[in-house]
């Protein structure tokens, strides 16, 4: 996988652990990601794919500087700050509340920008496809055997179930998939990332109402970004799908 587009991978990962602030000024995300968009359509129009993908943190950059003065006021009234003052005690509060916000926002977000932003919509389908082939890639019938003998000893099973399954997806060996994925569920009927990939395998099947139905139950257990953001990517398909 290219650097950037691991950086970009990188950079949900640490959306979804992040701290976040549920308070904000209401029409900050949305202004966000108006400028965003914007940016990122520029970019789609006029630059070569591998510098398109780099794009996406420099969009986000530079939608984080566009609203620097609405996240100012933001920090400045939720914290009580004084704006006259230089002390490093406001500072450090103040970066740490705009970073929280900023969290908020991009975590709630991406499901917006795949709903509602085109270019945006083209990149995620591309970035998924990769994290199918990335996945493959890592995969061979010498870990499924070996995962098979370790399975076979315990009792406690669920997560080397999950990571065979995942073999077995990526290898194309679906049927196998779903049953190691439905067995984790047997064991542990909220298990999150049994739910997540048995929808995945709905959704590399073209079948996306399941798969949506499936994100949909992932998401009353879990507000990970990339189960939102696929939920929303299997919705837009299901439109799509659907026109006459």
């Amino acid at each position: 996988m290219a650097p950037v587009k691991c950086r970009f991978i990188l950079v949900l990962a640490i959306i979804i652990w992040g701290a976040c602030h549920k308070l904000y000024a209401q029409d900050l995300p949305e202004k966000m990601s108006t400028a965003f968009c914007n940016c990122f359509t520029i970019n789609v129009d006029s630059l070569k794919d591998d510098f398109l993908e780099d794009n996406f943190m420099e969009c986000i950059e530079e939608s984080f500087r566009r609203m620097q003065k609405d996240f100012t006021n933001y920090v400045v009234e939720i914290e009580k700050i004084d704006p006259t003052s230089n002390s490093k005690e406001n500072s450090e509060i103040a970066y740490e509340a705009g970073y929280k916000m900023s969290q908020n926002i991009l975590k709630e977000q991406q499901g917006s920008w795949i709903k509602d932003c085109p270019s945006y919509y083209q990149f995620y389908t591309e970035i998924r496809a990769i994290s199918f082939q990335t996945i493959r890639k890592q995969s061979n019938q010498r870990k499924i055997d070996s995962l098979t003998t370790v399975i076979n000893k315990l009792t406690l099973k669920k997560h080397f179930l999950w990571e065979r399954g995942t073999q077995y997806f990526a290898l194309g060996d679906i049927k196998n998939a779903r049953k190691d994925f439905l067995a984790c569920l047997v064991d542990d009927s909220e298990y999150v990332p049994a739910i997540y990939f048995l929808g995945w395998t709905y959704e590399q099947k073209e079948e996306y109402e399941k798969a949506s139905s499936l994100y949909s139950q992932a998401l009353k257990l879990s507000d990970m970004p990339q189960i939102q953001a696929a939920n929303e990517f299997v919705n837009r398909k299901l439109k799509e799908k659907n026109k006459p």
